[in-house]
C-alpha cells in the first residue's frame, strides 16, 4: 500500500514561504548586526584613544548622556595551565567553580580572591579591557 502524502494547503504553503522569508531576513539581520558591531569596536578604540589622550574620565554631552570610560578586569587561564588551576581549586575546596565553571563566575571569582589577597595558581593571567559606554541622558 503506497503511503498517503497530506494535501498542502494554502495556509500551510504560507507558512512555509514566510519560514524561508524570515530566516533569510535573519541572516540579513545577523550580517548588518556583524558590520555594526565591527564599527563599533574601531570607533571604541579610537574614542578610548581620544579619552586617555585627554586625561578624561568623562564626559557629557547635553540631551545625549554621559560616556565614560570603563576598565573591566579580565583573568584568563593559559591553555597549558588549566589542569593546575582545576587541581588548586579542587585542593581549596570550591567545588562550585569546578560544577559550573564559566567566564562571568571565574571573573567575580578571581577578583574576590584578588581583594582578599590571596595567591592565585600559576598559570592566571589578567589584563584590563577598556571602552567607552554611555548613560543616557
Amino acid at each position: 500500500m503506497e503511503e498517503q502524502k497530506p494535501l498542502l494547503n494554502e495556509e500551510t504553503k504560507a507558512r512555509l514561504v514566510m519560514a524561508k522569508n524570515l530566516r533569510e531576513k535573519k541572516a540579513k539581520l545577523k550580517g548588518d548586526l556583524d558590520d555594526v558591531n565591527a564599527q563599533l569596536e574601531a570607533l571604541n578604540i579610537e574614542l578610548v584613544d581620544w579619552f586617555e589622550s585627554n586625561k578624561l574620565k568623562n564626559i557629557t554631552l547635553e540631551g545625549i548622556g554621559m560616556f565614560y570610560l570603563n576598565r573591566q578586569l579580565i583573568p584568563s587561564i593559559e591553555e597549558q595551565e588549566k589542569d593546575n588551576v582545576y587541581d588548586w581549586l579542587k585542593k581549596r575546596g570550591d567545588y562550585q567553580m569546578l560544577l559550573t565553571f564559566n567566564t562571568m563566575k571565574w571573573r567575580a571569582y578571581y577578583k574576590e580572591r584578588l581583594e582578599q589577597g590571596e595567591d592565585l595558581p600559576a598559570g592566571v593571567k589578567q589584563f584590563f579591557q577598556v571602552d567607552v559606554r554611555m548613560r543616557k541622558a
